[in-house]
């Protein structure tokens, strides 16, 4: 079983002692890539259900003052605990607010809750870049990035690609809103 290891590695070109590192990099990658593409569909299907096309701009302009103010927020959370700590807390943020928004009772489903589904589809895509892409530019040197970014975000397309071919089938069993289960279980792997 090394022997195949160990092969498996010096076709991947991971060197010794990186092994362990990419393997988590990799399992993180294609957690998130599934979470992100399972969200990303079923609140952009809802909130095209509920919003007519010509308010998508309106959605896209206020995502990215969302996303603006979360990042200057990160940034001062920067110089005041570790990245290590702060990677926790932004995950555990998207875990409780995606939850938050799946447990929020049918009555109170109104078509802003879609609003705010969609927004949140950006900060998605920042706290996975904060989360991901930072963590993984720290425990890497140049050399080493360059060799194994590509075979890292790997698992991202995988999971994405089967994550976008599996909600038809999904959406035969659940109705649409019931996907960020799945988004929740994908994050709490990551988690």
């Amino acid at each position: 079983a090394m022997r195949i290891i160990d092969t498996a590695y010096k076709l991947l070109n991971v060197q010794t002692g990186e092994g362990r590192t990419v393997l988590l990099l990799i399992a993180y990658s294609l957690c998130m890539g599934g979470a992100v593409a399972v969200f990303y569909t079923c609140s952009t299907s809802l909130f095209l259900s509920s919003f007519p096309r010509n308010e998508l701009p309106w959605a896209f302009v206020a995502g990215g003052l969302l996303v603006y103010g979360l990042g200057a927020g990160v940034q001062r959370l920067q110089r005041y605990t570790s990245s290590a700590r702060l990677n926790a807390w932004l995950l555990g943020f998207l875990l409780v607010s995606v939850t938050a928004l799946l447990l929020t009772p049918a009555d109170v489903h109104s078509r802003w809750v879609y609003f705010v589904l969609f927004l949140w589809n950006r900060v998605f895509v920042f706290i996975n870049g904060v989360t991901f892409w930072a963590t993984a530019a720290k425990l890497f040197n140049f050399e080493q990035a360059k060799r194994l970014f590509s075979f890292i975000s790997l698992g991202d397309v995988i999971s994405s690609i089967i994550s976008y071919f599996s909600v038809p089938v999904l959406l035969s069993f659940v109705p649409t809103h019931q996907l960020l289960f799945v988004t929740v279980f994908f994050l709490l792997l990551c988690a």
